[in-house]
């Protein structure tokens, strides 16, 4: 059994799985693993059509995302969307131990918060934990809807009651309209500590870097 501990997903030896193929989804059958965290890879046969096969490493984000619905992931997705959330996570964690110091901890990615909801990065801090949702779109163009912010929302509301004080961040690729930006003020204002941040590949993680400032700063108690 290969575990991913960082998604809590379980690959089976012999499963099938869809797998990315270029800009494609093809079936593949899980052979093992190697590695561990971020450099877990998940090694999966793939049939090359003509009698061959081949086995080939896949980041378990990889795989995570090509199991959505083809509606909801166009041919090629996965491979703009692992990467944004690969390099989010070095760039989180890099700001973050030049924040704090003292924090000797790593980035958790696909974190569990409860039974039924996951949230794509997780720190957990020495005084509070600090929870990442990313949002990555082919369009750049398309603007971030609030319903992204109130679904983060339920998930402080619900950490409350049995886990260490917690602040949240949006990131995305795509347009942060004002619209959004005066709702994670409203949550702010009313005690729900999240902020929202555009950070693309390319860019300094100037705005980045400043949300999570102001996260670190917001006062909490434990």
């Amino acid at each position: 059994m290969v575990r991913d501990e960082m998604t809590s997903r379980e690959y089976q030896v012999g499963d099938a799985i869809t797998v990315p193929w270029g800009l494609d989804l093809v079936q593949g059958t899980v052979v093992g693993a190697y590695g561990e965290g971020l450099g877990l890879r998940v090694l999966v046969e793939v049939d090359l059509g003509d009698g061959s096969t081949e086995v080939l490493p896949f980041p378990p984000r990889a795989l995570e995302i090509a199991q959505q619905p083809e509606g909801q992931s166009p041919p090629g997705a996965w491979v703009q969307a692992s990467r944004y959330e690969e390099s989010l996570s070095r760039v989180l964690s890099k700001i973050l131990h030049a924040h704090v110091p003292e924090w000797l901890g790593g980035v958790e990615v696909n974190a569990r918060l409860g039974e039924a909801r996951e949230i794509d990065f997780l720190a957990q801090l020495p005084d509070r934990l600090l929870l990442v949702e990313a949002k990555h779109y082919r369009d750049v163009q398309r603007p971030l809807n609030t319903s992204t912010l109130d679904q983060v929302e339920a998930y402080l509301r619900g950490l409350r009651r049995n886990s260490p004080p917690a602040v949240a961040l949006v990131v995305t690729n795509a347009k942060v309209p004002l619209s959004v930006i005066e709702r994670a003020e409203k949550y702010r204002e009313a005690s729900v500590p999240m902020w929202v941040a555009g950070w693309r590949e390319w860019d300094t993680p100037v705005e980045l870097e400043m949300a999570l400032a102001e996260a670190l700063r917001f006062p909490v108690s434990g």
